[in-house]
């Protein structure tokens, strides 16, 4: 993914446009596509981990809290800018 394809990415997610588990769906999906990955996308990485996570012991789709996650993207966003 190039990095405006991260970035259109990270604004559907902020527009509400996909949920958080789609996102996090295509954002894993972006990131093992074997492409160089823009560093704002390997720091955004780890709240995607972790939010993943959470949504496993939450056991049930809508059912995990993404407020970090939402944080995380913003910087991600603004400094693919």
């Amino acid at each position: 993914m190039s990095p405006a394809d991260w970035r259109a990415l990270i604004d559907a997610y902020l527009d509400e446009r996909l949920s958080p588990e789609a996102f996090t769906r295509r954002f894993i999906e972006g990131w093992t596509a074997g492409a160089a990955l823009p560093r704002p996308i390997v720091d955004l990485q780890v709240a995607v981990e972790h939010f993943e996570e959470r949504l496993r012991a939450a056991g049930e789709e809508g059912g995990a809290n993404d407020d970090d996650l939402r944080q995380a993207a913003r910087r991600a966003a603004a400094l693919l800018n």
